[in-house]
């Protein structure tokens, strides 16, 4: 078939050999055999990348895993041998830096809408972003770069004479937050860096409660926060109200003027105490919070470790206080006998005896306890409530 033939356009009303109506795609038989291609060598180079990862890792299987974990793990493999002075395949890391270059052209050729061979675009958070490489010609190159990838791989497909003294990849865990997701999906994290940083096979994803979120930042946007860090948020939002309120808070005109569009998504590390701390999206949750926006999505890891928590229930303070605490319990309705009080009836408790506004607001205290859960923290429990009494004097 000449060249000529397969760059014909199917008409607008008509349908190509495989079904498709020239009013929904409009390519040339020849753009879709190029863009076909790079699929298929892309497939390949993943398929490679996870037979390498196999081989030199000691995995039983790794089938499947996506690009970034799995060159993330050959640099694993690659440290760990070094380390033990064994033999290090030469030309290993290039070959697996040129395979993840041709595996970035040919995610953005594959996830961009092509109204035209010479124009392709991808949704982003900002607004369509144009695709650089367009027309045949250019997909060419690519499926040359992704030949060259995949050839580069092939004399890795091989066992050592020696395994690799490593542990075997830590599968995610039963994080008790929804669904599992992959580090490609960490859209707000381009650079990378928190997978870098974080085992990527630990995300999970979810709806947060604003109200249980802290940060394990020190500041926000180069400005020390008043309460230090590993604060909740919502008791930074207090703490610097009407800094913003006068602009004189780090973007302030952002935090107030909300969100145009649905919040993006934050990135929360949960401590073994199940203490959420903010990595990355203080401002996304400082903004929530200033509109009343009670749960936003968040990518969560889950980590071997706890944080000190600041403002400890006064019921794990001193002793003293603790029994200043049960003698406000003691004179609560409907407790008696030793029976244990319920986190509103502590609540109130506290509230009583240090004077908040909580104490006549048992309305706002069970909201709090629903939202937050029966097992949070005194404190975060009477901020929440705090935070609704301020939000009903301004509304």
């Amino acid at each position: 078939m000449s060249v000529d033939t397969v760059r014909v356009m199917t008409g607008y009303l008509e349908m190509d050999p495989y079904g498709v109506p020239g009013r929904v795609l409009n390519l040339s038989d020849e753009f879709f055999g190029a863009l076909g291609r790079v699929a298929a060598l892309g497939a390949l180079i993943e398929l490679r990348m996870s037979d390498i990862v196999v081989l030199w890792g000691g995995e039983q299987n790794d089938t499947g895993e996506f690009m970034q974990h799995l060159s993330d793990r050959t640099k694993e493999i690659t440290q760990a041998r070094m380390k033990a002075e064994l033999e290090v395949p030469d030309g290993l890391a290039p070959a697996v830096k040129a395979a993840r270059s041709a595996m970035n052209e040919r995610n953005t050729l594959l996830h961009s809408l092509w109204p035209g061979e010479d124009m392709g675009w991808r949704n982003r958070p900002r607004g369509p972003e144009p695709t650089d490489c367009v027309g045949v010609e250019a997909l060419k190159a690519v499926i040359d770069r992704l030949v060259v990838a995949v050839d580069g791989l092939g004399p890795f497909l091989r066992s050592p004479v020696q395994p690799t003294p490593l542990a075997p990849i830590r599968r995610r865990r039963d994080v008790p937050i929804r669904h599992a997701v992959r580090a490609h999906d960490l859209v707000s994290n381009p650079d990378g860096t928190l997978q870098q940083e974080y085992r990527i096979d630990a995300w999970s994803k979810g709806s947060l409660k604003t109200a249980r979120l802290r940060t394990i930042h020190g500041d926000f946007h180069g400005t020390e926060w008043p309460l230090g860090k590993e604060q909740l948020m919502i008791a930074n939002l207090e703490s610097v109200r009407d800094l913003i309120e006068a602009d004189n808070w780090p973007r302030s005109d952002d935090i107030k003027a909300g969100f145009d569009g649905g919040v993006p998504p934050v990135h929360v590390e949960m401590c073994t105490d199940g203490e959420l701390y903010i990595i990355d999206g203080q401002k996304r949750v400082l903004t929530a919070l200033w509109h009343g926006v009670q749960e936003i999505d968040g990518y969560v890891v889950e980590m071997d470790r706890t944080r000190p928590t600041p403002n400890p229930s006064s019921l794990d303070s001193t002793p003293t206080e603790h029994a200043m605490v049960m003698v406000e319990l003691d004179a609560l309705d409907g407790i008696s006998g030793g029976d244990m009080p319920t986190p509103a009836q502590v609540v109130m408790a506290e509230a009583q005896m240090t004077g908040r506004p909580a104490a006549d607001r048992p309305d706002l205290i069970d909201q709090a306890v629903a939202a937050l859960g029966q097992d949070a923290i005194l404190e975060d429990l009477l901020a929440w409530v705090s935070l609704a009494i301020d939000r009903e004097q301004r509304s």
